[in-house]
């Protein structure tokens, strides 16, 4: 993984290239772990700086037609679209680019934890209660936060960031 100041500016602030190549023998959850890792190094050292993922894929073929195989069109989709964009300006995959609507959070998380997706929401809720800390459901979009209230009252809130 590299990041590369690029000199050209955006709104007088350069801009901060995030490249990645995922390598042929990597999986999903080790990909998703580097590039986690360098979105929240840019974060803290770079603050306020506008972030674009650069994502390269080598190999992830599948099937004649050629089509990415389920690790690369996880972590082109589900986790750089859909969970990576609130922290980014830009995403270019081989498959998409996007650039952020409103702009791009500060606020990375400490860390990452790459689980089975839960199939149902209320699955979401009991995994995000558990671990005591927000679940991205990929079915839905949403990230789900099991919240408790001074009454001990389980409230679930799902939140789109």
């Amino acid at each position: 993984m590299e990041i590369a100041i690029d000199e050209g500016t955006r709104a007088n602030r350069p801009t901060i290239l995030l490249f990645h190549v995922m390598r042929a023998d990597e999986a999903f959850e080790e990909t998703a772990e580097m590039v986690f890792a360098v979105v929240r190094e840019s974060a803290l050292k770079h603050p306020g700086r506008p972030r674009t993922l650069v994502l390269d894929i080598e190999g992830h073929r599948a099937g004649r037609n050629g089509a990415y195989d389920p690790d690369a069109y996880e972590i082109m989709s589900s986790f750089a679209i859909g969970i990576l964009s609130p922290w980014l300006t830009e995403i270019w995959t081989p498959l998409i680019r996007t650039r952020a609507r409103r702009g791009q959070r500060e606020d990375v998380p400490d860390r990452l934890l790459v689980l089975e997706t839960p199939t149902t929401l209320d699955q979401a809720r009991d995994l995000s209660h558990r671990l005591g800390m927000p679940v991205f459901h990929s079915d839905t979009g949403q990230w789900v936060s099991e919240v408790h209230d001074t009454s001990s009252e389980r409230q679930s809130k799902s939140k789109n960031y």
